[in-house]
C-alpha cells in the first residue's frame, strides 16, 4: 500500500474490516486524481517548453531569411524585372 509505504501517520492499516474499503479508496485517488494531476501538470509543461521552441525556431529562420544576401535581379531597383528562384 502506498500510505505505508511512506509511513503515513494518517492511514494505518490493521487488518479491520474497513481496510480493504480504505485501500481501494486510496488506490483510487491515487489512479484517478494524483496521476491525472500530474499528467495534466506534465503535459503542460511540456506544451510550454514546446512552444517557446517553436517560436525561437521561427525567429531564426526569420533572421536568417531577412539577413540573407538578395539575388542580383532584386537589388536592382531601377529596372524592372521579376526573379524567379528555383
Amino acid at each position: 500500500m502506498r500510505a505505508n509505504h511512506h509511513g503515513s501517520p494518517w492511514l494505518r492499516l490493521n487488518n479491520a474490516p474497513a481496510d480493504s474499503w480504505r485501500k481501494g479508496v486510496v488506490s483510487w485517488t491515487w489512479r484517478i486524481k494524483v496521476l491525472m494531476h500530474l499528467e495534466t501538470e506534465l503535459m503542460g509543461t511540456v506544451r510550454e517548453r514546446a512552444e517557446d521552441e517553436a517560436i525561437n525556431v521561427f525567429a531564426r529562420n526569420l533572421h536568417d531569411l531577412l539577413m540573407a544576401a538578395l539575388p542580383d535581379c532584386v537589388q536592382r531597383w531601377a529596372s524592372i524585372r521579376v526573379c524567379v528562384l528555383g
